[in-house]
């Protein structure tokens, strides 16, 4: 059986967001086109030193599958997830083999 990392990664990426990701609405600021985007949120603890004095105390981690944008995402777009307003800060290509499969994008808390 043949390992193929890239493929396998997209699996289990698929796989993770399917089980534990939420549903949002995604806004490219700079054109306002709206889109639905699943994505997985992950809170900042107390280990994470580093980005709590980043991105404060409320801060987040969110990922999402490469796929799910027609354009790399950028700083200052929005996702808006039960009844949260993510906006974007720092946005990290999830590189495997050379290939991008995902985004990890910091943001500073909620806001609205």
């Amino acid at each position: 059986m043949a390992v193929n990392p890239v493929l396998d990664i997209n699996s289990n990426l698929d796989a993770m967001l399917t089980l534990l990701g939420s549903e949002g609405d995604y806004v490219i600021t700079k054109t306002n086109v709206t889109s639905k985007v699943v994505g997985l949120i992950s809170p900042m603890d107390r280990r994470d030193t580093d980005l709590i004095q980043s991105y404060g105390v409320n801060g987040s981690r969110l990922t999402f599958k490469a796929s799910s944008f027609l354009a790399r995402p950028v700083k200052y777009d929005t996702w808006t997830c039960a009844g949260r307003k993510y906006v974007f800060d720092a946005v990290s290509e999830i590189i495997v083999k050379g290939v991008n499969v995902g985004y990890t994008v910091y943001v500073k808390g909620t806001v609205g």
